[in-house]
């Protein structure tokens, strides 16, 4: 069966902290598999000739049949209003579309400003579908980051959000977990992932980070829209069409990394997501405590309207800092492809 994990030698974890604290906090040794047994398989430097769109639609259709309750995990970012227009489009029934709202107002803008109210403006479009819209206080907040179990809560050392579905396990059970008890096979639908991309030596290579991923994993019955072992045409083909943009927008350039982590973000979303407002959208470039924008903004505001959660989070970063002087970077990097010139 394929997963997402670390070995260390020959031995699988499915929680990374589990993983380093067993190996003296070191990386040496530890491997980061993300569907090595299908990926490793794949001619990557073949583009997919089914259209992408063709392929959206057969990946929402697969997981319609696969599940009997389906749950987007929406904010309307580019990701997950790519997802939910291509299940419009198409006539495919959602049955739940979930929005988790953090106490921090500021931090928010994205879900109060732009995916609120898009959902309102469409909820004719699906009328049987559960809007489930929910808000975190700053008490639950606060115990999120005190309880900073790694084993349920975060595979990784990371700071965790409301935005997680493993946090929000945690702090609404009895509302999450309700279609279990109702329902055989139950899916949490995420927007993940784009891209990343590499050019060195006039090729492009794709890989990913194990921080990119395991602030999800630990999520249950979690389904990554756009990249799965199940249906990996669909990430095979989104890579190649966002080489083949960046190839024609910036021959001249050579050895660089295509992100949505760093300048190119616009470029990868305009080639292989649908257009949105991003009058509202957060940068996802990491500043200082490896804070990102949006993180930055709850954290000013948590200072005056929450301050046990500011005080709680400060502590929190000296796992930040004690694996920084280990290894000076937290991230391992999975098998890399070749996606040709």
């Amino acid at each position: 069966m394929s997963r997402i994990g670390w070995y260390l030698n020959s031995k699988f974890y499915n929680n990374k902290w589990s993983c380093i604290s067993e190996n003296n906090y070191s990386k040496k040794n530890i491997t980061f598999y993300f569907f090595d047994d299908i990926f490793a398989n794949l001619n990557w430097e073949v583009e997919p000739v089914l259209s992408y769109d063709y392929l959206l639609e057969q990946r929402a259709r697969q997981l319609r049949d696969s599940y009997d309750y389906l749950r987007l995990w929406y904010t309307s970012g580019s990701d997950s209003e790519t997802i939910l227009q291509t299940f419009l489009k198409h006539n495919i029934y959602i049955d739940e579309i979930a929005v988790a709202k953090n106490p921090f107002i500021n931090s928010d803008r994205e879900l109060n400003k732009r995916a609120i109210p898009r959902l309102k403006l469409l909820e004719n479009k699906f009328p049987n579908t559960f809007i489930n819209i929910f808000q975190t206080s700053a008490q639950q907040y606060l115990e999120i980051l005190e309880n900073q179990d790694y084993d349920k809560i975060a595979s990784d050392i990371t700071l965790r959000s409301m935005s997680y579905l493993s946090s929000c396990y945690y702090t609404h059970p009895k509302l999450l977990e309700a279609p279990h008890f109702k329902y055989n096979k139950v899916a949490n639908l995420i927007g993940h992932i784009k891209p990343k991309l590499e050019k060195r030596n006039n090729k492009f290579f794709t890989y990913e980070w194990d921080t990119a991923i395991s602030t999800v994993t630990l999520a249950p019955n979690l389904e990554m829209f756009y990249t799965s072992p199940n249906f990996p045409e669909l990430h095979l083909k989104q890579c190649h069409i966002a080489k083949n943009y960046i190839k024609h927008k910036y021959p001249q350039i050579n050895h660089q990394v295509f992100s949505e982590n760093n300048e190119y973000r616009e470029d990868i979303e305009t080639a292989i997501r649908v257009p949105i407002d991003n009058t509202h959208t957060f940068t996802k470039e990491n500043t200082l405590r490896n804070l990102t924008p949006k993180a930055k903004l709850a954290l000013q505001e948590a200072y005056t309207t929450a301050p046990n959660v500011y005080y709680a989070f400060k502590n929190l970063t000296k796992d930040y800092a004690f694996m920084f002087k280990k290894w000076n970077t937290l991230g391992i990097k999975s098998k890399e492809y070749c996606l040709g010139t």
